[in-house]
């Protein structure tokens, strides 16, 4: 009983001039018919029916989209925008720039291209896109809270392209905000040590030490009692420490 089932399917679907015959290609230039029982042409006909449909679908979105005015995300970046941006000046004209409704589209683009910055995680990618964004300069005037006379970054318009941007990436859209914000908090609080400015801060804590070292009355007191030069340390450190 089921083998004659199998047969009125097999014979409806080849009886029928317009039935989807699955074939495979030989060499460069010919083609067969793929061996399958009536079962698997069913399965495949109705597989090629969901294929027609979804063009259908994407034709006629693409239809709709056309009669909206609604244009497709370029991935690119604004020709009169330089990035990274070197100078503080440059970042509040960026600012300005993201503000403008009428940079909307431009805008999108821009994300689109940010986007693309691959990366092996959520931290890899915030961080590229933010270095390619911001210079190591400018990185270092500008933090989370905007303390200690720096750029408030949290209430920058570059905080909401930065999110956009990473969920923009397709392994990372489902980044929430505050994951995203982690790891911008730290890229900042880290761009004093980037272009050798770790290097620099060591240099000068060793100066330093040498020219407190010379105006020790006693030169005994280094060794017998060194807890006495922790306070002046500390005090010539916090005045003359590049970055204070």
């Amino acid at each position: 009983m089921p083998s004659s089932s199998m047969d009125q399917i097999s014979a409806m679907f080849l009886s029928n001039e317009h039935s989807f015959r699955p074939t495979f290609r030989l060499g460069n230039t010919g083609t067969g018919p793929i061996p399958c029982s009536a079962a698997q042409l069913h399965i495949l006909t109705l597989l090629e029916h969901v294929k027609e449909q979804q063009m259908q679908l994407a034709a006629a979105v693409n239809n709709l989209s056309a009669r909206l005015g609604t244009e497709t995300p370029v991935a690119e970046m604004p020709h009169h925008i330089s990035i990274p941006l070197a100078t503080m000046p440059e970042v509040e004209e960026f600012e300005e720039w993201l503000k403008d409704s009428r940079n909307a589209q431009a805008k999108q683009n821009m994300i689109s291209a940010l986007g693309g910055i691959g990366g092996q995680n959520t931290k890899k990618v915030t961080w590229n896109i933010l270095s390619s964004v911001f210079s190591d300069a400018v990185a270092k005037q500008i933090n989370w809270k905007g303390v200690n006379g720096k750029k408030c970054f949290k209430e920058m318009q570059t905080r909401s392209l930065l999110i956009r941007a990473v969920r923009n990436n397709q392994c990372f859209t489902s980044a929430t905000d505050s994951e995203i914000d982690s790891h911008n908090i730290r890229w900042f609080d880290l761009a004093s040590d980037r272009g050798g400015g770790r290097k620099e801060r060591a240099r000068a804590k060793e100066a330093l030490t040498e020219d407190l070292l010379t105006v020790v009355p006693d030169p005994g007191l280094v060794s017998s009692r060194p807890q006495d030069l922790i306070g002046p340390f500390n005090h010539f450190y916090r005045l003359n420490m590049p970055g204070n």
